[in-house]
């Protein structure tokens, strides 16, 4: 009767454990996306009295088709807080075909500045044949070095409509984060 009782709690916390994945209703035609702001629920670097209490956040943007990058946007550096837990982001994305991909990086920044390499790898990971479906988050991240990969997203623009605010969330050396993304499609 106990060796029931585990397996079931092992399977219950292991269901728990599990990634939120947005329901896509059903597909719309996209003309226009617009990225508003980006908010902190939870800061990456704030578990101990050592931790810095500051995320510096950089979200890179690819509108792409297969593995040809249409468009790149990446916001400036973003100094989350526990003051300051939301950023303007306006800015206007113009998907031309309804199969182009939209897909959203969150890193938080380590060094002083953000290294060149880290814009190339996100574009390469992009150019994959089989991205994003072949995407390893992890494997990604330890490629950054110092810097960390709180998150990717990607959906087709059509998929867009309903999912606003995409929430990028995990625990990153023990420490729990949550971002929220809010944008609005037309």
């Amino acid at each position: 009767m106990l060796k029931y009782f585990w397996y079931s709690f092992i399977i219950i916390g292991l269901s728990s454990c599990r990634a939120k994945t947005p329901v896509i209703t059903e597909r719309q035609l996209v003309t226009k996306i617009h990225l508003d702001s980006l908010v902190v629920k939870d800061l990456s670097e704030d578990m101990s009295r050592i931790s810095t209490q500051e995320d510096e956040i950089f979200l890179f943007t690819f509108l792409h088709q297969n593995n040809e990058i249409l468009r790149v946007f990446k916001t400036p550096q973003l100094i989350f807080t526990k003051r300051e837990l939301k950023f303007s982001i306006n800015h206007l994305l113009i998907p031309s075909e309804e199969t182009n991909r939209c897909t959203f990086f969150l890193v938080e920044l380590d060094h002083e500045s953000l290294p060149h390499a880290v814009d190339s790898l996100l574009i390469n990971w992009v150019r994959q044949p089989s991205f994003p479906a072949n995407f390893n988050l992890l494997q990604a991240d330890s490629l950054l070095g110092d810097d960390d990969l709180l998150g990717m997203q990607s959906y087709l623009a059509s998929d867009l409509p309903g999912l606003s605010p995409l929430v990028f969330s995990g625990r990153q050396l023990f420490d729990r984060f949550v971002y929220e993304l809010y944008f609005r499609s037309e």
